[in-house]
């Protein structure tokens, strides 16, 4: 009787040391996908010109932004 307690207790105790570091990678990549899109972000606002226009999108086969009027 005691052994099926045992066996159980570590069945739950594995499950939830698994759920815990699950959870633990998912944060860090999470942190790491945050981390890249402030560093792509960072770069395209250092590619703004000055003259009113806004990157709209990024041709095919080109890694430059296709700049526009706000106005358009």
């Amino acid at each position: 009787m005691k052994i099926k307690y045992v066996v159980l207790f570590l069945i739950v105790y594995c499950i939830s040391g698994c759920s815990v570091s699950l959870s633990s990678i998912k944060k860090h990549l999470y942190r790491e996908q945050i981390k890249y899109c402030k560093v792509q972000a960072s770069k395209t606002l250092e590619q703004i010109p000055d003259n009113g226009t806004l990157p709209r999108s990024i041709p095919t086969n080109s890694n430059q932004w296709k700049f526009v009027d706000y106005k358009d």
